[in-house]
């Protein structure tokens, strides 16, 4: 499985240290080898979302083909589905994550 993650989900992490953003990250450090792969640059139309500031997340998660983008931000969430890629909550996440990884 392949995951994006929006950088307010680290953010999040790092403002409440017993959050579900932290359980997040700490789930796919237990349970994925390869966390990181450098993504290049790749044209998204600035229309496929509200804030211009995300379509690099769109871009990243299409580039690495990812299966999900995990995000707080509503400009995301609100897509639901970018290409095929499904924009989950964090507990959204979790709740899907539990059911494959224990």
């Amino acid at each position: 499985m392949r995951i994006a993650l929006d950088a307010n989900v680290y953010v999040g992490a790092q403002l409440s240290p017993h959050g579900i953003c932290l359980k997040v990250i700490k789930l796919l450090i237990e349970r994925l080898e390869n966390l990181a792969s450098f993504v290049p640059d790749l044209a998204i139309p600035l229309n496929s979302c509200r804030d211009p500031k995300d379509l690099i997340y769109l871009a990243a998660a299409d580039t690495a083909k990812a299966d999900l983008i995990v995000s707080l931000d509503n400009d995301l969430l609100d897509l639901t589905e970018f290409r095929g890629i499904k924009i989950l909550k964090p507990h959204e996440f979790m709740f899907i994550a539990n059911q494959i990884f224990l």
